[in-house]
């Protein structure tokens, strides 16, 4: 389960790695953050459809066994985790791609969204990738501030069938690492 000790932590948050244990609360997050963030922006089928493919269980433990590195996000003094992000390598290069990030409503513009993307960047920059990208949805104003704020620059669209007559309509948006 979560360890709030065997992380990255600031004042108001610790970030942690996931194990299998963890991935019932990783579903349940998901569930909050998916209802709240996209509702109006993609329709609540296609929501149904996404969260049942994306977070299908043994779908998380086949991730984690393939190297997908998943962070739990923790309020400190709390056990409970509040958010999450995943990310693994590209494959291509040096290019590091973060898959999801996702802080629960309750607790956002807190700067839970900042320490786990420092987490991610730390990680991925000590496994010797210099860039990290990722995909937002085109309408998801908030995220994509987020991640201009953090330093993401737009560099390309795509537009994903991913079965069931949905689509997936993002920007591509990606960022150097530090080198050190």
């Amino acid at each position: 389960m979560f360890a709030m000790n065997s992380g990255m932590s600031n004042d108001l948050f610790s970030v942690a790695p996931a194990t299998v244990a963890d991935i019932p609360a990783l579903c349940r997050l998901a569930e909050a953050t998916w209802w709240h963030c996209y509702r109006g922006m993609i329709s609540d089928e296609q929501i149904r459809f996404m969260l049942a493919w994306m977070y299908e269980p043994e779908r998380l433990r086949s991730e984690m066994a393939d190297g997908v590195d998943w962070l739990l996000l923790c309020r400190a003094g709390a056990t409970a985790p509040v958010g999450f992000a995943a990310w693994s390598g590209t494959g291509r290069g040096r290019e590091a791609r973060l898959h999801k990030l996702y802080v629960h409503p309750g607790h956002q513009r807190r700067g839970g969204a900042k320490a786990l993307l420092d987490s991610v960047y730390r990680r991925a920059a000590d496994a010797g990738y210099r860039r990290l990208s990722l995909t937002v949805n085109r309408h998801n104003r908030t995220a994509l501030q987020c991640y201009q704020r953090a330093g993401f620059h737009p560099c390309g669209t795509q537009v994903r069938d991913i079965g069931g007559g949905f689509v997936m309509d993002d920007y591509i948006l990606a960022r150097p690492l530090a080198a050190d």
